[in-house]
């Protein structure tokens, strides 16, 4: 009878997500090549969180690094390895909202009370990944492109709610939590992001989602 490999020995490189993460839990501290590689194969997520929240901060890779530093050192705690992304996106926004508030402490804050009308409609976009797949037609791409653009060019408060909403998939109350404003509060920044978003793509929706 054929001995098996002990799951030990297989290298991080062919491991499955959730048994990655797993190997990294192990021992008092993650293991080195196998927390390298869970580093390679999530970094392109945290990347696009930090993007998508701060698209003119110059330092976001510092504040990528900073999670990695808090995963690295708070991976044992994670009691569902399964939930890792959303662990990680947690930990990724979190950070993001840390520096913000230290930020904001020197500066005067957005005003959003200016009276506008819009409409309250609902809106689901799937952003896409970074790198489209070949699949991806030109129009499609396009599309993406100029939605991320118009994300990036949203008044800050918004452009942070509507990427946990739409972009990371938070609950209202979750968001609410995290930004530390009401719930209707967050309600009425999704729908005015949401309509300043139709209003800027509307080329690209077509007549049947005005």
């Amino acid at each position: 009878m054929a001995l098996q490999t002990p799951p030990t020995l297989v290298s991080p490189e062919k491991l499955a997500n959730y048994d990655l993460i797993v190997r990294c839990q192990e021992g008092t501290q993650p293991n080195r090549p196998a927390f390298t590689e869970l580093l390679r194969r999530y970094q392109s997520h945290v990347d696009k969180i930090l993007y998508h929240l701060a698209p003119d901060w110059q330092d976001r890779a510092d504040l990528a690094q900073e999670v990695w530093i808090r995963v690295y050192r708070n991976i044992s705690r994670l009691n569902d390895p399964g939930k890792f992304q959303g662990w990680l996106s947690r930990i990724a926004t979190n950070l993001f909202y840390d520096e913000l508030r230290k930020r904001k402490r020197a500066s005067q804050a957005i005003s959003l009370d200016a009276p506008r009308k819009v409409n309250d409609g609902e809106m689901d976009w799937e952003i896409a990944d970074n790198a489209p797949s070949p699949e991806d037609d030109l129009s499609a791409r396009e599309f993406y492109d100029q939605l991320r653009l118009a994300i990036a060019q949203l008044p800050e408060a918004f452009r942070i709610t509507i990427v946990l909403r739409e972009i990371e998939g938070l609950s209202y109350e979750e968001i609410a939590q995290i930004t530390e404003v009401s719930l209707g509060t967050v309600k009425s920044r999704i729908a005015r992001a949401r309509a300043k978003l139709q209003t800027v793509l509307q080329s690209y929706l077509g007549e049947e989602s005005l």
